[in-house]
């Protein structure tokens, strides 16, 4: 072997090197500035909020399954990007969403849930235990807290969504129709900004609940509701005032006049990163979540 190839060889080995090198410090740059963008959405000003919801919060911050969800998100491209706008003309985000498997949601994992609701999320129990997820989407959330329950149940208004729910085998039904069952845990994940009908829904979930159950819901403030009819989006029928200057008056304000009405009792909540896949332009788009565990504090049918 030549002294010249020997060199070339060597130098091609370290301009590899230095290539990956460079690459895992971008990488490692970008996610750093990531998380760091990321921290912001998880802190509160207690001051702000009221005795009893100061008291119920709890603060998380970004675990191993957050920074998974980020490190999958992968770029659209440019074709991508033009047929998606094409689209929008003639069909909901959810669907066409639905339609090429894209458009995942992030809101909380199983070990944050479990920071709110401790031994609400252990390993199956010896008693059967019951899951419902409604509006589940593509069921990507449900999906990591499955193991928990014996049985999970999703809703979805959403068609191209519902079948892709079915084709992951879970048990899609109407929350409408007679149900005999209730359930220890059911998941509303920011979908009362999306529903025609949301105090409905509420009412709908809370007589559904065991006695001793839990509902999770997720909402994003500020609170700006609209349902999706094809391309279009619509006022919902049920329309939810909520006032306040900052982020925490809107909880303060979304307690009063929708669940304490209800019968619904704020046991702990916290601020989380409502992170969804993102298309051509960003990789990914966050919204300001608050995610409550609820009791019920009376039965409403």
């Amino acid at each position: 072997v030549s002294t010249q190839s020997t060199g070339t060889s060597f130098n091609h080995k370290m301009s590899k090197n230095w290539t990956r090198a460079a690459l895992r410090l971008v990488s490692e740059t970008s996610f750093l500035n990531e998380a760091q963008t990321l921290n912001k959405y998880y802190r509160v000003n207690t001051e702000k909020l009221t005795t009893s919801l100061a008291e119920s919060f709890v603060e998380l911050q970004q675990d191993q399954h957050t920074k998974l969800f980020l490190n999958n998100i992968r770029p659209k491209g440019f074709f991508f990007g033009c047929l998606f706008s094409f689209l929008r003309n003639f069909f909901s985000l959810t669907s066409i969403n639905g339609y090429f498997g894209v458009g995942r949601m992030f809101v909380v994992s199983p070990y944050q849930l479990d920071r709110l609701a401790p031994n609400l999320f252990q390993e199956k129990s010896s008693s059967k235990r019951l899951l419902l997820d409604i509006g589940a989407g593509d069921g990507h959330v449900t999906e990591q807290f499955k193991k928990y329950f014996d049985q999970v149940y999703v809703t979805e208004y959403n068609v191209t969504m519902a079948n892709r729910l079915s084709e992951k085998g879970f048990s899609v039904i109407d929350l409408y129709d007679p149900i005999i069952t209730r359930f220890d845990v059911i998941f509303i994940l920011n979908v009362l900004d999306r529903c025609s009908k949301p105090l409905s829904l509420l009412k709908r979930a809370c007589s559904l609940l065991m006695e001793d159950g839990r509902l999770i819901v997720a909402v994003v403030f500020p609170f700006a509701p609209f349902v999706e009819n094809g391309p279009n989006r619509n006022s919902p029928e049920e329309i939810i005032s909520v006032d306040g200057q900052c982020w925490e008056a809107n909880v303060n304000h979304f307690v009063e006049v929708v669940f304490e009405p209800l019968g619904l009792e704020v046991e702990k909540f916290s601020k989380v990163p409502y992170i969804s896949e993102g298309d051509f332009y960003r990789n990914y788009y966050t919204l300001p979540d608050a995610i409550f565990v609820l009791k019920r504090l009376q039965n409403l049918m």
